[in-house]
């Protein structure tokens, strides 16, 4: 006899049914990509938005091409805090990138 194991989302109540793909750990895990109550899904949308500008300031979103910004940021010669504050925006989309899961 085969004990019932229902998980439930916190959050809006979502009952996933034993022996369903999303009852497993990975599925409740992604489940604030489609709860409209999760907390985690209105700070994911914001993410997107904010690094969406951060691209279009610094100009790419290429980790190669990032990187290699941060290498010609650091030869030129500019202002110190101009410095900084580029390679610290370069280095917030590197950074981002993997929490994202962006290639």
């Amino acid at each position: 006899m085969s004990e019932e194991r229902i998980v439930t989302c916190a959050y809006c109540g979502h009952e996933y049914h034993n022996g369903t793909p999303t009852s497993q750990h990975s599925g409740v895990i992604n489940r604030f990509n489609v709860c409209d109550k999760h907390p985690v899904r209105e700070l994911n949308s914001v993410n997107k938005v904010l690094r969406s500008a951060l691209v279009g300031l610094v100009g790419s979103d290429d980790k190669a091409v990032l990187k290699q910004m941060v290498i010609g940021l650091r030869s030129v010669g500019i202002p110190s805090e101009d410095e900084i504050c580029a390679i610290n925006g370069i280095l917030a989309l590197i950074n981002t990138r993997d929490s994202m899961h962006l290639k």
